[in-house]
């Protein structure tokens, strides 16, 4: 559920352990949902292959990302907010 969007919504709080040398992404529906010049939508599995095709990566990985996802839209602006943060434990 989105957070914020229903003032009202109950939110259930939760834990867990994270193993050293984990990764997290968190990223909004627009780094996802890119309209390609094709007029298909890209999609979450192929942004999760993306992911993980450039991870290790020597070069700075999330920009290597971007500049990737840039290239698929069919516009020189996204259409809808674009947030990706990437968090490494350990």
């Amino acid at each position: 559920m989105p957070v914020g969007m229903f003032p009202d919504a109950p939110y259930v709080d939760n834990c867990c352990d994270v193993e050293d040398l984990s990764t997290l992404y968190i990223f909004s529906d627009g780094v996802y949902e890119i309209h390609q010049p094709d007029g298909n939508i890209w999609g979450l599995d192929p942004f999760i292959d993306l992911l993980a095709a450039y991870n290790g990566a020597s070069a700075d990985q999330l920009e290597l990302v971007l500049n990737y996802i840039q290239k698929l839209n069919a516009k020189a602006v996204f259409d809808d907010d674009w947030s990706l943060l990437k968090v490494n434990f350990g």
